[in-house]
């Protein structure tokens, strides 16, 4: 996996990373590690272009007390299943719909997270044998994505036939931006040691 970065941004990036990770390594608290995995759902327009995709990360826990958590995590999933070539464009000179049937796009999501987690044990509840304990988090994270789109035929032709073959120069949008993030839910220990 080769991710193309620029030096600015990234420089950036890892200050960030490493300034995190040196302050909560200076908390003294208990400490875990974890890769974790899950799938990511598109939202907002972007369900349009792909379907759920998986998500791979990394985990740094710190508890703080019994009822804080510091959390930092990092992500990275590719949604590749596009649909593009399956869309259909109105060419205006022959007032007729074409699809690019070499249409592709896809695009990397790179995430780093820092969030704390609040635990509310009064308001624990249990199910059968299990406990689960409410909590709420909140945070801020770096995002960066790389979207790249190749193979759609130019709209823009003015002479008959269309020609399929005269396409799209291919796109790419890398972006960087900052995000927070809050969240309600519930943890249970599904297996103790």
């Amino acid at each position: 996996m080769k991710i193309l970065f620029n030096s600015n941004a990234s420089s950036l990036f890892y200050l960030f990373i490493l300034s995190n990770l040196f302050l909560l390594q200076s908390i003294i608290a208990q400490q875990s590690f974890s890769i974790i995995t899950g799938a990511g759902v598109p939202v907002s327009g972007l369900n349009n272009w792909y379907g759920s995709a998986p998500i791979i990360g990394l985990q740094y826990i710190v508890q703080n007390n019994e009822d804080k958590k510091t959390i930092i995590e990092c992500h990275y999933q590719l949604f590749s299943d596009n649909s593009l070539s399956d869309r259909e464009f109105y060419w205006v000179v022959d007032r007729n719909n074409y699809k690019s049937p070499d249409a592709d796009a896809n695009m990397d999501w790179i995430d780093f997270i820092i969030k704390s987690r609040i635990y509310f044990p009064d308001k624990a509840r249990s199910i059968g044998q299990k406990k689960l304990n409410p909590f709420s988090s909140y945070g801020l994270g770096l995002y960066y994505y790389n979207h790249k789109v190749s193979g759609l035929i130019y709209p823009g032709q003015s002479k008959r036939p269309l020609d399929t073959e005269f396409q799209l120069s291919p796109i790419a949008d890398k972006r960087f931006a900052w995000g927070a993030n809050v969240g309600i839910g519930f943890e249970t220990v599904l297996n103790t040691n």
